[in-house]
């Protein structure tokens, strides 16, 4: 698994670009990743799934606790490219309804 990290200069929103699976061995890393960028963003973090072929519950756990804590710091967190299999799971979870889900050109 890779995570890229970029930040709009101009928007200031931050962007997490997951590539891989997000499942038990990547969730930490994944879950680590969208903390820190809540904890350093003004206003907006923006996660990008596109590149995720497979999610298990480490990986849904982590959208979870990231959700939670965008919440508590008042960050609006967004996603895209929620496709096949993650999309199942998130569903058959019943998150992907609390997801704000945007297109790509964030």
């Amino acid at each position: 698994m890779e995570i890229r990290e970029f930040t709009n200069s101009t928007t200031g929103v931050i962007t997490i670009e997951i590539h891989g699976d997000l499942d038990l061995y990547a969730g930490i890393k994944a879950s680590d990743a969208m903390l820190h960028a809540i904890s350093n963003a003004s206003c907006q973090v923006h996660v990008d799934l596109q590149n995720v072929s497979y999610l298990d519950s480490t990986g849904v756990g982590a959208i979870i606790k990231a959700l939670q804590f965008a919440k508590i710091k008042n960050i609006v967190l967004s996603f895209s490219g929620i496709q096949g299999t993650p999309r199942k799971v998130l569903a058959m979870a019943n998150i992907l309804p609390l997801l704000r889900e945007i297109d790509k050109g964030v």
